[in-house]
């Protein structure tokens, strides 16, 4: 047990009372005093000002006459009043018991609230003065310390801070205070006072006598009535920044928040970002732009659960009861249905209805928007459970051999509602594939698909088509999923290695492909037409196959490389078929650039320009040379 602990003072940090504790008790090393007050040094090096935790340890050696609980001081002398209003209940409850235990104290960066202000102390150097006369000593208030607040409510100065260091550091005094960096007008002043009396406000609120989606409800609803979300849900992110900046001015650079008229910032973020945890200033922010204070924001706020029930005027349904849409039952299209429930989902601006027949458990849905006729009473967006009397006339209808279309047509739903339906009634899942094939046109489908992959697989054996053309092909698909037993007899799948099957295949693809490209080269540039290169590429297009078809045939692939013709024997095969071709279609005496031309070539090379020299001496010996 403690013997002595200071008394906390009103509106004091956990930070300060321990401080003062290490003081008073005149400890030499921070360990003393935390061995002191935990039991235990180990892993206590530091102590945050917004949310101190291994609350548990610390209360766990107070007397229980002294009357400090663990929800005293979480209330009293945390920042976590001021952060519940925005948080989710198991949010709420998920960080006291991070700051209970003592397992975890990375409370910050798990619920997002990852800033520099607990790296700061800010304080008022009037309350500190008061503070010597009343209690000759200070401490530290944890209003000033919550982010956004820069101006003290009760002398409606500016607030001074300094650098927090690693470890716990001094309590600030009047002789080493620091001066205020800070220069702003009266009314910058003024409205950083009302935003600090506004975010004062939040710790008189009874954080879990509403939820979070009800605040978002009502920002959805204020800002739909301002124009900035359209009837789809959709944000104007620019129309928003802007007025927001005018609303706001420079007070969003002091307090670090500028808007920037990007697609998503910040303001963005908080609007449709239900589940995330954001500082309380932004909400206080949003708040007096849409009503003016936060007095007023929650004034009309009613507590409220997301998804609730509605009767009667209040739902967008109208009046019960209301018609069962089971199109096999003897009362369909009738007012049997009185169970109907609500739910609101208020970043989309959709109201849902789940609408459930008791007579005969048909259970459908219908969406609401505002853009949209609520009159529409037959209209259906989802049926969540069909009931027994639908299933039971859906397996009489397969058993009585009734077709795909009349089924779905009668029934009102869709093929894959059907097979989902039959899966979830333990029924073999091929049933209904069984009952199809005993159609005529199935069976006109099987026949037409066989032949095609038998042509596709005969195509790919002579190298026209690759393999993975036959596996892709929706024929070959088709078959696999509705005649299993035939494709998996007839299937083409690759042959294993160093099988003597596999050698036999490759062996006549080899021979196959040699002759025909021995033929093809040696009969390449007969045809009298202007020269083309061998080369793979033009091989392949003269055969109409893929390289890939032939690359890796051994004998084939050997043959083409010792075949294959470089850029120099090709342009001196060129050059002669162009001095042919001019020295028959011209009159005159030709000359290089003629050749150059017709190539076509700016600028030869040193052993292009010889060889059509030589070729040209060749063809006008003598006095009618000239070039």
């Amino acid at each position: 047990m403690i013997p002595y602990f200071p008394s906390i003072y009103p509106d004091e940090t956990l930070y300060s009372v321990i401080y003062r504790f290490h003081v008073h008790t005149g400890s030499i090393t921070w360990d003393q005093t935390f061995i002191q007050l935990y039991g235990y040094s180990q892993s206590v090096t530091t102590c945050s000002i917004n949310f101190p935790y291994r609350i548990s340890d610390l209360v766990a050696r107070f007397p229980q006459n002294w009357g400090i609980s663990e929800d005293y001081i979480l209330e009293k002398c945390t920042l976590l009043p001021f952060y519940l209003p925005f948080m989710t209940v198991e949010n709420k409850k998920e960080i006291k018991r991070l700051m209970c235990g003592s397992t975890n104290h990375f409370i910050v960066a798990k619920f997002g609230f990852a800033s520099n202000d607990d790296t700061k102390i800010y304080y008022c150097p009037k309350c500190v003065e008061e503070d010597l006369v009343t209690y000759h000593e200070t401490y530290l208030r944890r209003f000033h310390q919550v982010p956004g607040v820069l101006v003290c409510t009760q002398h409606e100065i500016l607030l001074e801070s300094y650098q927090k260091k690693l470890k716990i550091t001094f309590i600030p005094s009047v002789q080493n205070r620091e001066k205020v960096n800070l220069t702003i007008t009266n009314e910058e002043k003024q409205t950083l006072l009302d935003l600090a009396k506004d975010i004062e406000r939040l710790q008189t609120l009874d954080s879990y006598s509403f939820v979070l989606e009800s605040i978002y409800e009502k920002y959805d609803k204020l800002l739909r009535d301002k124009g900035y979300i359209d009837k789809n849900g959709i944000v104007n992110v620019r129309q928003i920044s802007i007025d927001f900046n005018q609303f706001y001015g420079s007070i969003l650079q002091v307090l670090n928040l500028p808007v920037k008229l990007v697609k998503k910032n910040w303001l963005h973020n908080l609007i449709k970002s239900v589940g995330l945890n954001h500082f309380p200033i932004r909400h206080v922010l949003l708040m007096r732009f849409l009503c003016g204070s936060v007095e007023e924001f929650f004034q009309e706020l009613l507590s409220h659960e997301k998804e609730e029930e509605m009767t009667g005027e209040e739902a967008p349904f109208g009046d019960g009861p209301w018609y069962c849409l089971n199109p096999v039952a003897s009362h369909y299209k009738q007012r049997v249905i009185h169970s109907l429930s609500v739910r609101h989902y208020s970043d989309r601006g959709v109201v849902v209805g789940t609408f459930d027949c008791r007579e005969c458990g048909y259970v459908y849905t219908r969406s609401y928007t505002n853009s949209e006729n609520a009159s529409d009473e037959y209209k259906k967006n989802t049926v969540k459970h069909f009931g027994p009397i639908w299933e039971k006339r859906l397996l009489e209808m397969l058993n009585e051999n009734y077709k795909i279309v009349q089924i779905t047509r009668e029934l009102d739903v869709s093929y894959s509602g059907i097979r989902r339906i039959i899966k979830r009634l333990s029924k073999d899942s091929n049933s209904l594939r069984t009952y199809d094939r005993e159609k005529t046109y199935y069976k006109e489908r099987i026949l037409r698909d066989r032949q095609i992959v038998e042509d596709l697989i005969q195509k790919e054996k002579l190298g026209f088509i690759t393999f993975s053309q036959v596996k892709t092909h929706t024929a070959q698909r088709w078959l696999k999923v509705h005649d299993f037993d035939w494709w998996s007899q007839r299937f083409p799948y690759k042959a294993k290695k160093n099988s003597e099957k596999s050698k036999r295949e490759i062996e006549e693809r080899d021979n196959y492909f040699l002759n025909r490209i021995t033929h093809l080269i040696e009969n390449w540039g007969k045809d009298g037409l202007r020269p083309i290169r061998i080369s793979r590429k033009n091989i392949s297009q003269e055969l109409g196959v893929r390289a890939t078809t032939y690359e890796k045939l051994p004998n084939t692939n050997k043959f083409i490389k010792a075949n294959l013709e470089k850029n120099r024997d090709y342009k001196f095969r060129l050059v002669d078929w162009i001095c042919e071709d001019l020295r028959k279609d011209s009159e005159r005496v030709f000359t290089a650039q003629d050749v150059y031309r017709k190539i076509p070539i700016k600028v030869p090379e040193k052993w292009l320009r010889q060889y059509v020299e030589e070729k040209i001496k060749t063809l006008y010996p003598g006095d009618y040379f000239h070039y």
